[in-house]
């Protein structure tokens, strides 16, 4: 995938967004961003869904998206939209806590095809596998917004990794804020995703943040051998998300939470004879900006055509795992091993 996000054409569907927040909507009032960043906005400009209805209990939100993307139908109740509505397709934009009941309350309806939720599906493992098993039963295909893997600059370095490009991956690192269940399982997924599964989890050090989603630093292994370790921060002056991943013969990072991407290759050195050094061979940018309307047009593919999503209610699963298992080792001071 390069580019623009490519989709065989197929009749509309018609969608709900439940939650009218930042991620829902008002990251489009942002003048600084450039590019599409929230599920109205990929509604919006989507040749395949037609955005019908918006739920919220904040009546300042929901009128704010409301006028702003031309809504007639709002509600403040999941259950009233879904009878009244009958949405095909849904995007559930709420906190973290209450993804895993949303979610189940749309499985109810008999009119739901596919669901594109924000990580993570839940905060319990156990509930979020049942709900993934519910989504197979039911014929509703489950998308999960870990957002690069919808990402073209993100494609080219996975496939510089899996081709051998920097060689065997020896550490993977990076730096996150804001909870190792809400962001942290963003890096997590991410590693999987360029690296492969990740077998064990410890939590070690510092913790900053929220009791129930703490912000720790964690220590990983990779089913490949390799090491790993993400060192939270606190977000009181800044946010920061990055990742660095260093093999036999180069090293890929990932900036400026993920707009940037550079590839150092092995060089002899510019400055002692007999050493090499990690050089930068080149840069890309990581076309996050169109990842929102590639994961709505690639859930409407599945739905209409079949197929798993790029991000699938799997995948939220195994990064949901390494989360809440960094949490139990910082409980127990005992690595977890993550298993099947």
């Amino acid at each position: 995938m390069t580019g623009k996000c490519l989709v065989m054409r197929v009749s509309k569907f018609s969608s709900a967004l439940i939650g009218c927040g930042m991620i829902g909507s008002r990251f489009s009032d942002d003048p600084r961003i450039k590019g599409i960043y929230s599920h109205a906005g990929a509604y919006d400009v989507s040749s395949n869904v037609t955005l019908g209805s918006l739920c919220d209990t904040d009546k300042v939100a929901l009128s704010e998206c409301a006028r702003h993307w031309g809504i007639e139908n709002t509600y403040s109740d999941v259950a009233e939209l879904l009878e009244k509505e009958k949405p095909e397709i849904v995007s559930i934009c709420t906190p973290d806590e209450t993804h895993a009941a949303i979610f189940r309350r749309i499985l109810d309806a008999e009119s739901i095809r596919g669901v594109l939720i924000e990580k993570p599906i839940g905060l319990d493992v156990q509930e979020v596998r049942d709900l993934i098993t519910m989504a197979a039963e039911r014929g509703v295909v489950l998308a999960v917004n870990y957002s690069r893997r919808y990402s073209a600059g993100f494609d080219r370095a996975r496939q510089l990794i899996k081709n051998g490009g920097i060689g065997e991956i020896q550490l993977v690192s990076g730096y996150y804020t804001k909870g190792v269940l809400h962001n942290g399982t963003h890096w997590f997924d991410l590693a999987r995703y360029l690296v492969g599964a990740i077998d064990t989890v410890r939590a070690a050090g510092r913790q900053s943040g929220a009791v129930k989603d703490p912000t720790l630093d964690v220590q990983l292994k990779f089913a490949s051998g390799a090491e790993g370790v993400l060192y939270g921060c606190s977000d009181d002056q800044f946010s920061i998300f990055e990742m660095d991943i260093l093999g036999s013969k180069g090293r890929v990072r990932i900036l400026d939470s993920g707009h940037k991407i550079e590839e150092s290759i092995v060089e002899e050195s510019k400055f002692y004879s007999g050493y090499n050094s990690l050089s930068i061979k080149d840069s890309w940018d990581g076309e996050i900006n169109t990842a929102m309307v590639c994961a709505i047009e690639n859930l409407v593919e599945c739905v209409s055509h079949g197929g798993v999503p790029r991000c699938s209610g799997y995948d939220g699963l195994e990064a949901l795992k390494i989360g809440v298992g960094a949490i139990k080792s910082w409980k127990t001071c005992v690595p977890v091993t993550l298993g099947d």
